[in-house]
């Protein structure tokens, strides 16, 4: 694997999380996916790729919004838009003559990594609707209301999911007497 997180498999480029530079990584090709391995762990399922790279931003955000210039130039910069929406908002900041267009794109990308990229998706499409998104990020309320999103949806849904799964369930499976049922 090279220092930008990617890895070289039948002459076709896919990206592995960024914590995997420098380690000996090991790839199953099979029919329609690349599974990676790292010992005996599985680090990543990608689809097998014909001509296309297979970059996927999730993997190296979290080090790229530490080095937002690197991003203007960047060899795949199309696969950092995981939806058509990213890519018109990135489009949008660097027409607007945004000092910093780039930073304030992959803090888009981190907020849709660390807070749910279909709640970012629907948040950019509103504004983008009402021709106010670039203010809306440069504000910093798309933060703001991503996060609120997540504080009000996501503690609820979790504790739902363990009340209808039962927590007898988990002590079952810590015991190792897990069945079908």
């Amino acid at each position: 694997m090279n220092k930008f997180s990617l890895i070289q498999i039948s002459g076709r480029t896919y990206s592995v999380p960024v914590q995997y530079i420098g380690r000996k990584l090991d790839a199953v090709i099979g029919c329609s996916q690349v599974m990676v391995y790292f010992e005996d762990s599985l680090v990543c399922v990608m689809p097998k790729t014909s001509f296309a790279p297979q970059i996927n931003y999730l993997h190296m955000i979290d080090e790229l919004v530490k080095k937002p210039g690197a991003f203007q130039n960047y060899k795949y910069r199309e696969c950092l838009y995981p939806h058509p929406v990213f890519k018109q908002v990135c489009e949008l900041l660097e027409q607007a003559s945004v000092d910093n267009y780039a930073k304030e794109y992959l803090a888009v990308l981190h907020l849709a990594k660390h807070h749910g990229e279909a709640v970012v998706i629907q948040l950019l499409q509103e504004k983008l609707a009402m021709g106010a998104v670039v203010h809306f990020i440069q504000s910093g309320e798309l933060k703001k209301q991503v996060k609120s999103v997540a504080v009000t949806q996501l503690p609820s849904l979790a504790t739902e999911q363990l009340v209808a799964l039962g927590l007898a369930k988990f002590d079952v499976l810590l015991r190792g007497q897990a069945s079908c049922n």
